[in-house]
């Protein structure tokens, strides 16, 4: 299927929200570390169990 310049998007597309946009760009080696970091923190404790 060929597009063409009068084609519109469908019903379902919108524009995003402006608290949605995305104004930069985060390198591959940035994001990894980021990944890397919230895959393997410790779980949050909720303090000493009573016996």
């Amino acid at each position: 299927m060929v597009a063409s310049k009068n084609d519109k998007p469908g019903g379902a597309f919108h524009e995003k929200k402006d608290k949605n946009n995305k104004t930069h760009n985060i390198g591959g080696g940035q994001k990894l570390k980021m990944n890397k970091a919230l895959k393997h923190k410790k779980p949050i404790s909720r303090g000493l169990k009573k016996k």
